[in-house]
């Protein structure tokens, strides 16, 4: 496996062991992490602690966070991730299970770009409070 796959493959790693801080030394000062389908207020972070500061947040949304399927790809400067995920809501205590992808971009040997695709009305549907109205 390329050096860019197991980089792409520790994001994964460090997200379902609960320790993200294990990815960041992969981050480039510069990175953005994009949803680009939208998910409110995250749906851009810039810079590299806005970046770590939101995956540090991640094990406080969802515990546990499983990934299956993880299938990579590699072409130019970037590694394509398609995986499967699920975990439990740690708020409201509902199962999460989504199908991703994820486009790692690589600059210096860093990670300069990050855009997930998923579908966001299963994350809004597993976090949203309970009695509160569709997504």
């Amino acid at each position: 496996m390329s050096g860019r796959k197991n980089v792409a493959e520790s994001f994964f790693k460090a997200l379902s062991e609960g320790h993200p801080e294990d990815f960041v030394q992969h981050l480039h000062a510069d990175v953005v992490y994009e949803f680009p389908e939208g998910l409110g207020s995250v749906s851009r972070m810039e810079g590299l602690d806005a970046v770590a500061r939101f995956l540090g947040a991640v094990p406080k949304i969802y515990r546990p966070m499983n990934f299956h399927d993880l299938r990579l790809w590699e072409a130019d400067n970037a590694v394509f991730a398609e995986f499967i995920v699920t975990g439990r809501a740690v708020k409201t205590g509902r199962d999460y299970n989504n199908r991703g992808l994820i486009v790692f971009e690589f600059r210096d040997a860093r990670v300069i770009e990050m855009r997930e695709h998923l579908n966001t009305l299963k994350v809004l549907e597993a976090l949203r409070p309970e009695g509160a109205g569709p997504t």
